[in-house]
């Protein structure tokens, strides 16, 4: 056998309590040191029996992770020389404890060395507390730098997770300023097509205005002319061709007018300023000059029939019918449809007979069949929501001050307004009985 076994448990007593102080201050640190299961029932003892030094001895045999671990920290002051040899079991350390048992055997029965070896204890106890401290210095150190670090990658995992999340918020972001910006270019494109064709309009609308003044002085001058022939008053019954031009005229002047309501319409929707040719004109027209209702014969009275056959002949009359206040008066008993049949019909009769310009005016664009057309007569519906009686305001509020104009109705707000613009009145009674009906 080896020098190894003929070291007894008290020739390595030192090594075998540095052994346990190690495990003993391992297991107070925290996190604590792992410790063989061997020593545990050991460590709460002070003081070391001889059976527990050979627990100790035979632990170290099995264990050589554990018995390194000692080694890394023992010195020869701590375990003596041939502790610290069998420690660390360096290559050819048996032979080395022989050598130290030989130089040893001696002194151990010498009484002159047991001082020094008092001394030796002394001294060894001492380091053992300090290498005690400073292990468990080492090892409190070394816990903190591993939760710092642990803290460490934490708020690192947070901050990449957060960048992940702020980066997939601005890439949504960056979809939806796309897709706004897509939009407002195509509203853009659309609203530049719309005022395009709102320019184009005016422009055909100014034409066709230009075009309509040049038919309508050509149409005076020829009342004029047939009124020179015809002498003071017209006569009970125009030219057929005339009354017939008269009418085509009036019929491309309602055409014009609606064409204008959808550019105004148009222009307003899109913001190009656009004016209002007919209410402009009007309101220049106002600030010249202010319309006088046209002065009734004596011996004539207001509710008198002759009133309405005197006005209808007073040149360049217009006169502006409203429908239902009148068709409901004079064929109460018939359906909206044939009411108004049967006054556009009395109507052409009447411009037939006299060369008077008519406009009527019914409430209600949106009502099925309002759409027909008249060749004598110019007919108008209300757009939606509109009243019939403001479309009459306008119609008086449009036409020229020296242009004479009478309004029909019963309707008694409609009448105060149209008087107030200097336009003359009949009422609806009044009229039916000179339509004979």
């Amino acid at each position: 056998m080896g020098p190894g076994h003929l070291l007894s448990d008290q020739d390595l007593h030192k090594a075998l309590e540095f052994a346990l102080a190690i495990a003993q201050a391992g297991q107070r640190l925290r996190p604590p040191l792992p410790v063989p299961a061997a020593l545990r029932p050991l460590l709460k003892f002070q003081k070391v029996s001889a059976p527990a030094l050979a627990v100790v001895r035979r632990t170290l045999d099995d264990d050589d992770e554990f018995r390194q671990r000692v080694a890394s920290v023992a010195t020869e002051e701590l375990v003596d020389a041939i502790g610290l040899a069998w420690l660390a079991r360096a290559a050819g350390w048996q032979d080395q404890v022989a050598e130290l048992l030989e130089q040893q055997r001696p002194v151990d029965d010498d009484e002159r060395e047991r001082p020094q070896l008092l001394r030796r204890l002394q001294a060894a106890e001492a380091g053992l507390a300090r290498s005690r401290a400073e292990l468990a210095g080492v090892l409190e150190e070394h816990r903190k730098e591993r939760a710092r670090r642990d803290a460490a990658v934490h708020t690192e995992r947070r901050a990449l997770a957060r960048g992940d999340e702020l980066e997939a918020t601005l890439a949504r972001r960056d979809g939806e300023i796309a897709a706004l910006r897509d939009q407002l270019e195509a509203a853009q494109r659309t609203a530049a097509r719309e005022r395009l064709r709102a320019e184009q309009g005016e422009q055909r609308l100014v034409a066709l205005g230009a075009r309509g003044e040049e038919l309508t002085r050509q149409v005076e001058s020829l009342l004029a002319q047939r009124q020179q022939v015809d002498g003071v008053g017209a006569p009970e019954r125009a030219d057929p061709a005339l009354a017939e031009a008269l009418g085509s005229l009036r019929q491309a002047a309602g055409a014009l007018s609606a064409l204008a309501g959808a550019l105004e319409r148009s222009a307003e929707a899109l913001g190009t300023g656009m004016a209002r040719p007919v209410q402009v004109a009007a309101r220049s027209n106002r600030a010249r000059r202010t319309r006088q209702p046209q002065p009734i014969p004596g011996g004539l009275y207001g509710d008198d029939v002759e009133v309405v056959r005197y006005l209808s002949r007073v040149a360049n009359m217009v006169l502006v019918v409203d429908g239902y206040n009148v068709a409901k008066s004079a064929w109460p008993s018939l359906s909206l449809a044939e009411q108004r049949r049967c006054l556009l019909d009395a109507l052409e009769e009447m411009v037939r007979r006299v060369l008077v310009r008519v406009q009527v005016v019914f409430d209600g664009a949106e009502v099925v069949g309002a759409h027909g057309s008249r060749q004598l007569v110019h007919v108008r519906f209300s757009p939606a929501g509109v009243l019939a009686d403001d479309v009459i305001r306008d119609t008086v509020a449009g036409l020229a001050d020296d242009v004479p104009v009478t309004v029909v109705s019963s309707d008694a707000a409609l009448v105060a307004s149209v008087r107030a613009m200097g336009a003359n009145t009949l009422t609806t009674p009044q009229f039916v009985a000179a339509l004979g009906r």
